[in-house]
């Protein structure tokens, strides 16, 4: 499970371009973009052995767990017991089995592995801090994850590792962050911060083949910092993006002749997702994150670029929260405290979205837990549920209305 969601990735990230002087604006608009080849390189990634997943069993019966109206869950459910173990684990975006998994104990590494709960079987993976988990994604060919490889001084570069080898570097960059990777087919695009030699606000998405990185340099002062991809084309080698500023989210489409803006949302409290159902919608909080608790839970707002904004109200403020495409329409879901006098104990809330953006129906309480992750592929779900000491694995088959 992701320890934080976009919206904190996002705050460290504005309040670094922040900093930056108006000596690097100048040269962020001088400079050309950086001509680099994608290449091999090695990582130096910690070996650590793999997660014990050991005991699974499976359920005939989704006790203790709910879905919205329109999903029917897959039996059987899979748990895996972990008794007091620190567990954390994310999931690629598409991939319904599998699940990246991290163990510390007394905030040390322990062991790291990518565990198939339908086969059993486990995996490497290049996962070693904690608290900063990779971009995730799948091929055919297996796991790929985005990361980013020191260089000289405050300079790094962009790499996709791949489950099976070999490993590739692309851009790099003064104090460049990957935000998300995205896969068409085996070749995968990475989204970063702007490849410069000195950080710019604007975004970078650079290709696991040979293609040129495309930049995205918006205009004017304010600190745009890269969100998500949100489609992502191989053959054309294109892509539509998200990148957000304090108070807004705005669309680019980038393309071999460049990079265009798209539309703006406002996002006064900051954003959580963006995820593409027949427009793309905007999750973003309803108030400040911070404000004081509310009997009548926490809004969040989904609002779908050029069309209207939709209320979805949660328990709480999210600690974490995830937004899937899903059949025609989204998923969207969440971790947050029960209620306002019950902020040790936590829950994971769900609402689908139909192909218009707006919510059906109510949302869900779907279990007590203490992390989840998600995964959509298609028509399907995946959920992995932290709770009662067991690592639980649910997918489920949704049926959305097209219009």
């Amino acid at each position: 499970m992701r320890s934080h969601s976009r919206i904190l990735v996002l705050l460290a990230m504005v309040c670094a371009g922040l900093g930056q002087t108006s000596c690097k604006r100048c040269s962020r608009a001088e400079k050309p973009p950086p001509k680099l080849v994608p290449r091999d390189v090695t990582l130096d990634i910690v070996k650590v052995p793999p997660v014990s997943m050991a005991g699974m069993q499976r359920l005939d019966a989704a006790t203790g767990i709910g879905l919205p109206a329109n999903c029917r869950v897959d039996l059987p459910i899979r748990s895996v017991p972990i008794g007091s173990r620190t567990l954390r684990f994310s999931a690629s975006r598409s991939h319904l089995s599998e699940l990246a998994l991290l163990e510390t104990r007394d905030g040390a590494l322990v062991a790291s592995s990518i565990f198939d709960f339908e086969t059993g079987k486990s995996g490497p993976s290049p996962w070693t801090a904690a608290d900063a988990p990779p971009a995730w994604d799948r091929t055919a060919r297996g796991w790929v994850a985005g990361l980013t490889k020191p260089e000289e001084g405050s300079v790094h570069s962009a790499v996709l590792w791949r489950s099976g080898g070999p490993h590739r570097a692309s851009v790099h960059g003064d104090q460049l962050a990957l935000m998300d990777v995205a896969c068409d087919g085996n070749v995968c695009g990475m989204l970063s911060s702007l490849a410069r030699d000195a950080h710019a606000p604007g975004a970078t998405l650079s290709w696991s083949d040979d293609h040129q990185a495309q930049h995205v340099t918006p205009p004017g002062d304010a600190p745009w910092e890269p969100l998500a991809i949100l489609k992502l084309s191989a053959q054309e080698h294109t892509a539509t993006l998200a990148l957000a500023a304090p108070g807004a989210v705005q669309l680019w489409t980038v393309t071999g002749a460049g990079a265009q803006p798209g539309a703006q949302v406002d996002a006064p409290h900051g954003v959580y997702d963006v995820v593409q159902a027949t427009k793309p919608v905007v999750i973003a909080p309803g108030l400040a994150p911070a404000a004081e608790c509310q009997a009548g839970g926490f809004p969040l707002r989904a609002s779908v670029v050029g069309g209207a904004t939709h209320t979805i109200q949660a328990s709480g403020a999210p600690h974490g929260l995830f937004a899937r495409p899903l059949g025609a329409g989204a998923v969207v879901a969440w971790i947050a405290p029960a209620a306002c006098r019950l902020t040790e104990q936590t829950t994971v809330g769900a609402t689908l979205l139909d192909a218009q953006g707006a919510p059906i129906g109510s949302p869900m309480v779907v279990a007590e837990a203490r992390g989840f992750a998600l995964a959509t592929r298609g028509d399907r779900l995946a959920l992995w549920l932290l709770m009662h000491q067991r690592v639980v694995h649910l997918t489920a088959r949704c049926e959305l209305p097209e219009k």
